[in-house]
């Protein structure tokens, strides 16, 4: 650089030209210095360290167990705020009226594998940190019930094949090495196994986590908390300044110090001026705005929204806020619509897996799981929509009912027949006849 300089500056141009060619040249070095102090500071800051879904996997379940140096102070916050926004109510079950035996089945294979009991929300948490999550199922002859069994993708680090003539359905193959030398591969056959993949492209089957694109920002907001806490430390512990009115005298007045002792609070008689340094409020300001920037670009990433995630002073009112849930309730419906396929075809292959080993054979697709969303704007949607459709006659009651988040129709029916019993139990004993009951002017005590 410094030869181009003398070139440059020896050869026959105009003074102008010398000028501007010598401006663009210091502004290239300012640039240069700039790329070499942020490396100085951060090795990777030009390197994504986290190119590929092992890596970020690896990253993100050692910052939700809180292991990593970095990075752990949102990660599973947002994970479980995920799973429990995709996952709400647990495996509600949505049964034709024909099929009592095998809504009854389903409902014990809920049971029996403790879907309702937190696996359900575990698997979500697991396939907001893996993208993807696969079960195998199996016969268990003592019981008569299908099992599952879980097998993470960090762990396997399983393939999933299309086998069919499209890419896009089924049948599917599940493949990996159960052995570390890869001698003896697993094959998994389609009706052994539900598998559900996030954030995947078209006829692809490798979901990715929706966390692997921020873990960078996640890791500068440690950064800066501690930057933030050791500017604070630097503020209230302040560097003192002696300006001496010549070399000798400030080598006395280090002697002294160095021979004495000195800290603040302890008379001092100089002949010079003296003073206290520490850190501006200036660099504090950066570190608050840069940490509210990187929240803000992690919640456009996951779609969950900065007050979810405790930064409720980003927002400037309470219409920011609900405006903020619309992003947070379609990333939602996306996730439940892939549950909703999961559990599908999970209750499916269970039926079909019974049916081997069983007679009295059940038929599949009539149980289906129901997945609906808790938020405000589904309340809102049944006030405003579904109630009036149902008062004029667009729509059943039963209809409205199905819309209602954690409603399980089926009990809710059992607990009217059980009602309209025991008025009817109560009313024999009481000696009321349905024709009493209905007289206008009758009225029970």
């Amino acid at each position: 650089m410094l030869n181009f300089i003398r070139n440059r500056w020896r050869s026959k141009v105009t003074v102008p030209r010398q000028v501007r060619e010598l401006k663009a040249i210091v502004q290239e070095l300012t640039i240069a210095n700039a790329r070499i102090l942020l490396k100085m500071d951060d090795p990777d800051y030009d390197v994504n360290p986290f190119p590929t879904h092992l890596t970020q996997v690896q990253a993100i379940i050692s910052r939700f167990e809180g292991s990593a140096d970095y990075g752990c102070e949102l990660v599973q916050r947002i994970v479980n705020l995920t799973a429990a926004f995709a996952i709400p109510h647990g495996i509600l079950i949505d049964a034709d009226d024909k099929a009592a035996k095998e809504e009854e089945y389903i409902k014990l294979f809920v049971d029996k594998n403790n879907l309702n009991e937190g696996v359900a929300v575990k698997l979500a948490i697991d396939a907001a940190m893996q993208g993807q999550v696969l079960t195998e199922l199996i016969w268990d002859p003592d019981e008569n019930m299908v099992r599952l069994k879980y097998h993470p993708w960090n762990e396997t680090e399983y393939t999933v094949v299309s086998t069919g003539r499209s890419n896009l359905t089924a049948p599917f193959t599940a493949v990996w090495a159960e052995t570390k030398d890869k001698s003896k591969p697993k094959v998994i056959q389609d009706d052994n196994f539900a598998f559900v993949a996030f954030n995947a492209r078209a006829g692809q089957h490798e979901g990715f986590p929706r966390l692997g694109g921020v873990l960078r920002r996640l890791d500068a907001i440690s950064r800066d908390l501690d930057d933030w806490r050791t500017i604070n430390k630097l503020f209230g512990h302040p560097t003192p300044f002696f300006r001496m009115n010549s070399s000798a005298e400030a080598k006395a007045m280090r002697a002294l110090i160095e021979e004495k002792g000195w800290t603040v609070g302890r008379a001092l008689v100089l002949n010079g001026d003296f003073s206290l340094i520490s850190p501006g409020s200036s660099y504090a300001v950066a570190a608050k705005e840069s940490i509210a920037s990187n929240v803000r670009i992690i919640s456009g990433a996951t779609g969950i929204a900065v007050h979810f995630l405790g930064f409720v002073d980003l927002m400037s009112n309470r219409s920011t806020a609900d405006s903020l849930g619309e992003p947070v309730e379609i990333a939602s419906m996306a996730d439940i619509t892939l549950w909703h396929g999961f559990y599908e075809s999970l209750f499916n292959k269970a039926i079909r897996m019974r049916n081997k080993h069983l007679e009295n054979k059940l038929d599949e697709g009539k149980v289906k799981p129901k997945m609906l969303p808790v938020t405000d704007r589904q309340w809102g949607l049944i006030e405003k929509v579904w109630i009036p459709m149902a008062k004029d006659g667009i729509v059943t009651p039963e209809a409205v009912r199905r819309q209602i988040p954690g409603f399980d129709f089926a009990e809710e029916e059992e607990r009217q027949e059980k009602q309209t019993d025991q008025g009817l139990e109560n009313d024999k004993r009481l000696g009321i006849t349905p024709e009493e009951k209905e007289f206008p002017g009758f009225e029970e005590d």
